[in-house]
């Protein structure tokens, strides 16, 4: 984004657009957990791999703004 459009836009906007990101990053990092992480550690270690959960465990769980209907995201935008 240019600064500009940094400037005119609200809060709500910028916190959504970070909440994007951190989505798609959590997304790429299960793919590379299920297809490449858990393959290779099952193939030298031996041992019986931990599971999806164990490497995802310290994530944020709740998102804020995921038990808002669409109005409520609107007004919040408009604020």
């Amino acid at each position: 984004m240019k600064t500009e459009e940094i400037e005119n836009s609200c809060i709500c906007e910028l916190v959504m657009m970070i909440k994007g990101w951190e989505q798609r990053y959590y997304d790429l990092a299960d793919l590379m957990i299920a297809y490449c992480a858990l393959p290779v550690y099952q193939m030298h270690m031996g041992k019986k791999a931990p599971k999806f959960k164990d490497f995802t465990k310290n994530r944020p769980k709740e998102d804020p703004y995921a038990s808002l209907s669409h109005d409520e995201l609107l007004a919040l935008a408009e604020e």
